[in-house]
């Protein structure tokens, strides 16, 4: 099954249009046609399926068949800290460094 990155599709929403770009890698590209099943996520947890409905390069129509809301969501969260290396010189905002008076 064919999955579609679209940040701004809402759950209330039982039909959804794909972009230009998008609509023509479905037809064009992957070939998909009328009736043909694909997934839509929407970055924050939402996972659609649909199914076309009209299968036109420049807009395709989805209907929407299922919807799962916080997809994946894990109960934990993942904290990363990056520490800058040793630099010989401090600079200062003029563009030179400390180093440079002296």
């Amino acid at each position: 099954m064919h999955l579609f990155y679209t940040p701004d599709i809402t759950p209330s929403h039982p039909q959804y249009f794909l972009n230009e770009e998008e609509s023509k890698h479905a037809v064009r590209v992957l070939r998909l046609e009328v009736g043909a099943e694909v997934q839509l996520i929407d970055g924050k947890g939402g996972l659609y399926t649909a199914q076309i409905k009209d299968a036109h390069p420049k807009r395709t129509i989805l209907q929407i068949t299922n919807v799962v809301t916080e997809y994946s969501k894990r109960n934990h969260y993942l904290h990363i800290a990056i520490a800058p290396t040793k630099i010989s010189t401090v600079w200062n905002g003029s563009g030179k460094s400390y180093r440079d008076r002296h």
